[in-house]
């Protein structure tokens, strides 16, 4: 137990390190980048009550757990890999094999605490960050001159119904869509077409019926010549929810599907109830399964880069560095790629998303079987 603990503050004390560099760097990147779109729209930020500092400081702390899902395991190996040299360095390792202690005993404890960094992503992915991005993405709407945190570049989107929409603006803080029309408007009901649909504005929101949807505020049905009427305006009913099962969840995931953190914005509950919504998108699918397998980083890099350490028996803090940083750029590659993969289409995505979790774990276990770690 006491050379438990020795390990267990050596790694842990390198860790706290090795977290704040590598954080101080990626929050100083981000003010870097956002500096100058802040200063652009500095006076309408004043008029609003809002400061370039204040905005740029509440930005960086609520981008603090979102930073730390990308990076942690990246954190985890680097600061194990330190940690190790520094006890071959102050020739430490051998006295505990002397005393019989396997190198895997030793590295036992890292092992342990690499084990509560991935419970500490899975409860940031689940709790921390999805309560968080509505506020980030108000931030950066802010940042961005969009001061009602609106999206004026939403994609053309299809319903299950086959009907085309084309929405100018989109408002993911309340919900609401504006400017939308639906050329040849299929209805659900009777699979007839019946003409464009004009939407001025829709909430999404629950009627007094209690089922959720679009409700439209002036919106109308302009009949076709098949109609009762050709270029005859039927007024759609308010408190008729609009007939599609396109939800703001689904123009979200289109307008952020390239975000890096897409996936930290969301908890698992979220990622499976959009998977449920598009069976035919492998992209969410893709995404919940990612959430699960991201944390396992932590643990698969260690046992991936201990064993050639150990091998090694390096004492340069660079060489062991240089593995670290070796493994997690093999590691994300890899992932990024076969996720892509799943992604397009051209893997399960559930086979993509484990895929990298499989091959490097079988890698590790061949590794320290070699290597009689």
């Amino acid at each position: 137990m006491i050379l438990d603990r020795y390990v267990t503050r050596i790694f842990v004390s390198t860790f706290g390190v090795v977290l704040l560099f590598i954080l101080s760097i990626f929050l100083v990147l981000t003010v870097i980048m956002r500096i100058d779109a802040l200063l652009e729209v500095r006076e309408a930020l004043v008029a609003r009550g809002h400061s370039v500092p204040g905005i740029l400081g509440r930005y960086c702390l609520i981008s603090i757990p979102f930073l730390l899902l990308q990076f942690l395991p990246f954190v985890t190996i680097i600061s194990a890999s330190i940690a190790f040299v520094r006890l071959l360095r102050g020739n430490e390792i051998v006295p505990m094999i002397v005393a019989g202690r396997s190198p895997g005993r030793i590295a036992t404890p890292v092992m342990c605490c690499a084990g509560l960094v991935a419970l500490s992503m899975f409860a940031m992915q689940e709790w921390a960050a999805p309560r968080l991005s509505d506020s980030r993405l108000w931030l950066e709407s802010l940042m961005d001159g969009r001061f009602e945190g609106e999206f004026d570049d939403v994609p053309r989107l299809e319903d299950g119904a086959g009907n085309i929409w084309t929405i100018d603006r989109f408002n993911p803080r309340n919900r609401r869509i504006e400017g939308v029309r639906v050329l040849r408007f299929r209805d659900p009901e009777t699979g007839l077409e019946r003409g464009t649909l004009e939407i001025p504005s829709a909430v999404w929101r629950t009627g007094v019926s209690g089922r959720r949807g679009w409700h439209a505020d002036g919106a109308v049905l302009v009949l076709d010549a098949e109609g009762t009427g050709l270029g005859r305006r039927e007024a759609w009913p308010a408190d008729r929810p609009l007939p599609t099962d396109l939800r703001p969840d689904r123009i979200e995931l289109m307008l952020a599907k390239e975000s890096p953190t897409t996936g930290a914005a969301l908890s698992l509950s979220e990622a499976a109830r959009k998977a449920r919504d598009a069976p035919d998108d492998p992209r969410p699918l893709v995404l919940f399964h990612g959430l699960l397998t991201w944390p396992l980083a932590n643990l698969l890099l260690l046992l991936l880069g201990l064993p050639f350490l150990f091998r090694l028996g390096e004492r340069n803090f660079l060489v062991g560095i240089g593995i670290a940083l070796l493994l997690s750029a093999a590691y994300f590659a890899t992932d990024h790629v076969i996720c892509d993969f799943g992604k397009r289409g051209a893997l399960p995505p559930m086979l993509a998303a484990w895929m990298p979790v499989v091959l490097f774990a079988s890698l590790a276990f061949a590794i320290r079987d070699a290597l009689r770690f």
